[in-house]
């Protein structure tokens, strides 16, 4: 009798990091497919740095205030 399982098990260390390394090398591949577009997408928000800073500053006295 034949079994098919929907999640695939490591059997030893090795086989962990192999797939380990794999999901590893998926996820740089998707970043690096994205990664000119991540760049500009930062870049066309001006100051979006700065007022999450002053967000996080405020927060703070809020915090501190109570």
């Amino acid at each position: 009798m034949m079994a098919v399982q929907y999640f695939q098990f490591a059997k030893n260390k090795a086989e962990r990091q192999i797939h380990g390394l794999t999901l590893l090398h998926t996820f740089v591949m998707v970043l690096d497919v994205f990664a000119n577009f991540l760049v500009e997408e930062a870049k066309s928000v001006p100051g979006a740095v700065e007022k999450e800073h002053e967000e996080h500053e405020t927060k703070e006295k809020v915090e501190h205030d109570q």
